[in-house]
């Protein structure tokens, strides 16, 4: 088992995905689809901004070109790929969580905070 990095360092890329990789091909048996040449179809959000500086969008990713050049240039396969993209919606997802946009909810914590204060006092 692979420890966190102290200080809230970020770990590389491979030693977050690896170890999904590893369970899928545990307890799957994959075998690849001739179709994949000609790429997959995203149906899923586009990167974020955020993302854009160090990433490809999510359907450029899954083309055929995008596919090639990950699995060429960087030694990943499609499925080390795909496990990238659900890594990043991830990394979405909790950015959203933490920021501003869920600022209704903190405000209505803080009133229901106060309230039970009140309430105890």
């Amino acid at each position: 088992m692979t420890d966190w990095p102290e200080n809230d360092e970020l770990m590389r890329f491979e030693d977050l995905s690896k170890p999904v990789e590893d369970l899928v091909r545990q307890a799957y048996s994959l075998r690849r689809k001739p179709a994949i040449k000609e790429g997959l179809g995203w149906k899923g959000p586009s990167l974020p901004e955020s993302m854009a500086a160090t990433c490809l969008d999510f359907a450029e990713t899954v083309s055929a070109e995008g596919l090639r050049y990950n699995d060429e240039e960087q030694g990943r396969d499609p499925l080390i790929t795909i496990i990238g993209i659900a890594v990043q919606l991830g990394i979405e997802q909790g950015r959203r969580i933490s920021s501003g946009e869920v600022k209704d909810l903190r405000e209505r914590l803080d009133i229901m905070r106060k309230v039970l204060k009140e309430v105890n006092a």
